[in-house]
């Protein structure tokens, strides 16, 4: 498993998710799925962006890839 990114870098990833270059928002998706970050943070943070053409799809495999929630 890869290691959990710090805060700093979290938040990085989810403002190059957004970025005019294309390669960066694919590198930012691929860490963000990849990653051990907090599942519940990140879904937060990318639901938003759905509706966003340059970004949906990215934002849709990092979704659909971050661990499922757990019922209560």
């Amino acid at each position: 498993m890869y290691k959990p990114l710090t805060d700093e870098k979290w938040e990085k990833l989810i403002r190059r998710i957004t970025s005019e270059d294309e390669a960066k928002r694919i590198h930012a998706a691929l860490r963000l799925a990849r990653s051990a970050a907090d599942a519940e943070r990140t879904r937060n943070a990318l639901l938003p962006l759905v509706n966003d053409e340059r970004v949906a799809s990215l934002v849709s495999y990092v979704l659909e890839r971050l661990p499922a929630r757990h019922a209560a």
